[in-house]
């Protein structure tokens, strides 16, 4: 019962349309040891195949995020999750997109371009245990079915960039996908989750109809399509707390924490992005 209220589709009086619940999960690892204090971003394939056995056996379909959406715009009334992988780890190739197929469930992965094939650098110390995959790797993932979003050219954040910049970053990494996947690529996700204003309309002129963060509640259908909302999925997420998450989402407290301190925390990171720029920093600035 909980179940179905958590799903209970909502009228949208501004729209005079129907909107839908969609929980959005966020994954990252799948196999492959994170560094020390990022352990959670890592959920091994005998986990992952558990969490999907548990979402399925609730009746929940599991579906990619452009997908889910044009499922629910159909029927506000199915019962729908979007399955994301951030960052185009090897793990995903060599793992994830077996226990997916296990389990009839499809997911989108979104590729940082400017890392493909190389270690994920922006982790502590330098990933380099940390593997991407290739653009060969990437292709056949698309072929299997999996939509391939963008996560930026570079892994950094891009509502600190210069608009200049983080419109060459949209455009060039959208190209780029699709040159190798033959694939539209209408999704992208914001690396490191942050995002503002501006930024959001720049991803709608780069010609991109999706934007994920880190919003840590249940994304609502009705809402902005370029900041929609996703849930960080734990190795601890098993059973009914992984059902839990699905339906209701975390505490409260904790989008009203991140909300709260935003405003600050972005200032500070603007700061230290100026300053890397004036020092050399990544081309996209």
């Amino acid at each position: 019962m909980s179940g179905l209220l958590g799903h209970r589709p909502t009228a949208s009086s501004a729209r005079g349309t129907t909107a839908a619940r969609l929980p959005v999960l966020m994954y990252h690892a799948v196999g492959t040891p994170m560094p020390r204090g990022l352990e959670w971003l890592d959920v091994p394939p005998p986990v992952l195949a558990d969490q999907l056995a548990t979402l399925r056996g609730a009746g929940w379909e599991l579906l990619g995020l452009t997908e889910a959406f044009a499922a629910l715009a159909a029927d506000p009334h199915r019962r729908v999750v979007a399955l994301t992988f951030d960052d185009a780890y090897l793990d995903f190739a060599e793992s994830a997109l077996e226990v997916l197929d296990d389990h009839g469930a499809r997911a989108t992965l979104y590729a940082p371009t400017g890392h493909l094939g190389g270690p994920a650098s922006w982790l502590p110390g330098g990933g380099a245990d940390v593997q991407l995959m290739d653009d060969a790797a990437l292709a056949e993932v698309a072929r299997a079915g999996v939509e391939v979003g963008s996560h930026g050219d570079l892994h950094v954040p891009m509502d600190t960039l210069r608009p200049a910049g983080a419109t060459a970053s949209l455009r060039w990494s959208r190209r780029i996908l699709q040159d190798l996947t033959g694939q539209p690529v209408d999704t992208v996700a914001y690396p490191h989750g942050y995002h503002s204003r501006g930024l959001r309309r720049q991803v709608v002129a780069a010609g991109y109809t999706h934007g994920v963060a880190i919003g840590h509640r249940v994304h609502v259908t009705d809402g902005d399509p370029t900041a929609v909302q996703r849930l960080a999925v734990r190795p601890d997420h098993r059973g009914q707390a992984l059902l839990d998450l699905v339906e209701h989402g975390p505490s409260p407290l904790v989008p009203a924490l991140k909300r709260a301190a935003g405003p600050a925390w972005r200032a500070a990171r603007l700061l230290r992005e100026r300053t890397a720029a004036a020092t050399g920093g990544a081309p996209w600035r």
